[in-house]
């Protein structure tokens, strides 16, 4: 859609559309019906190659969304929520980080925020959520807070492997070449670990491509075979023939990225993971416990992240906030509020006025006591005490409860000790 906008700006003239990456494209002012050709170039502008691809962009007038029922209603005078009006401007504001960030759901992640090794091969970037509300007393709010989320660590896919299986690289290989029960089962892991991974290969100095796992091949590489020329070749063979490189591990199984049709082998050690991807498998309990506490931080630490955030969106997205006559007011909502006094503690001979949430027992008196407690026991774990010792702890402990006005008198009848 950006190769769109920049190939046809002359049909577009000054209009600066939206996009919200799957069907439906916002403009401020009427835009004619268009169908029009887009090339995709060969270069993604990271160094990765890829076949230049045509693609034929329709354009046609779905809807106008009409904001003067947004207005309405924050106005109390409609109960018809505007749902369309709504959408309209979150996607503008969505737009700049749709394309600069990582989209996840209604959130945007990236490593310049931070990141953090949560083990097994998967890593979390920092983020923020972001979404237009509509608030109380007629507000139409844009609503932030920071986030994190788990990705596929970037890297060599072997360190990938090696770091799921939580085993070194030799062991790893030595699992995977087995012809046992146990490299069935290390291979079938690898299967669904590997599925949907986009991966870039490195074998050919002059270009990069990036692929799409689809499988892991069921046979080592050098078993592998396929027909080029009205001849069949192996997969090492070409490798060494075609980009004069020699595969260092051909007793490993392949990375598939084709169709069940057309299969496409590429070895494990030319392959890297691209960076960006998000990990949706479930994560172990400790890699769940180390997300949550990322995005743990002080009331003050996370105003100060959230209205930085909240600066930088509203200064990149400058020119479709102006596209569309959208203000957002940079300072953060304030909402009248003040501190209760905490509760006083009534004892019974003073009163306890609490300071952060805590208070001294020390000469108090409770105001109402418990009953009388007739018999109770202690259990002596230790074998290693003295008896003179558990008594004077039985008599202090009666002591304090007495002080504390929990009971007007305790008895003692029995210490039992047991190794």
């Amino acid at each position: 859609m950006n190769e769109f906008i920049v190939q046809h700006i002359d049909k577009l003239g000054t209009v600066l559309p939206v996009y919200d990456g799957e069907k439906s494209l916002y403009t401020a002012t009427t835009i004619p019906d268009l169908d029009v050709e887009v090339q995709l170039p060969e270069s993604n502008g990271s160094g990765s190659r890829c076949k230049r691809r045509s693609f034929l962009v329709a354009v046609k007038k779905a809807s106008e969304p009409d904001l003067r029922l947004l207005d309405r209603f924050l106005k109390g005078e409609v109960s018809t929520f505007p749902q369309e009006g709504i959408q309209a401007l979150d996607i503008v504001l969505r737009e700049l980080p749709s394309q600069k960030l990582v989209p996840a759901g209604r959130s945007f992640f990236s490593d310049i925020f931070g990141q953090h090794d949560l083990g097994g091969g998967i890593i979390s970037w920092n983020g923020f959520y972001e979404s237009i509300r509509v608030a109380q007393n007629g507000l139409l709010t844009l609503n932030l807070d920071i986030t994190a989320n788990a990705f596929i660590k970037p890297g060599s896919l072997e360190d990938f492997l090696s770091n799921s299986f939580r085993m070194d690289r030799t062991v790893l290989f030595e699992e995977l070449t087995r012809g046992d029960a146990c490299g069935d089962t290390a291979r079938v892991k690898a299967k669904k670990l590997l599925k949907g991974i986009r991966i870039e290969t490195n074998h050919s100095t002059k270009t990069k491509r990036k692929h799409r796992v689809s499988s892991l091949s069921d046979q080592p590489l050098q078993s592998l075979t396929f027909e080029m020329n009205g001849e069949n070749i192996s997969v090492c063979e070409y490798f060494s023939k075609t980009y004069n490189y020699k595969i260092r591990y051909p007793q490993l199984p392949a990375i598939d990225c084709g169709t069940r049709d057309k299969r496409t082998y590429f070895p494990i050690e030319v392959c890297s993971i691209v960076p960006g991807q998000n990990y949706t498998r479930k994560m172990n309990q400790s890699q769940k416990d180390a997300l949550t506490k990322i995005t743990c931080c002080m009331p003050q630490d996370r105003l100060q992240k959230t209205h930085q955030i909240a600066q930088d969106l509203i200064s990149n997205s400058s020119r479709y906030l102006k596209e569309f006559g959208v203000m957002v007011n940079r300072n953060m909502t304030e909402v009248p509020a003040r501190v209760l006094p905490p509760p006083k503690i009534q004892f019974k001979n003073s009163v306890e006025n609490p300071s952060n949430g805590s208070w001294n027992l020390r000469g108090k008196v409770l105001f109402q006591a418990c009953k009388r407690i007739k018999a109770w026991s202690l259990i002596n774990f230790d074998n290693m005490l003295y008896p003179n010792t558990i008594n004077k702890f039985c008599n202090e402990f009666v002591r304090s409860c007495t002080n504390y006005g929990l009971v007007s008198r305790f008895e003692c009848t029995e210490i039992q000790s047991t190794k």
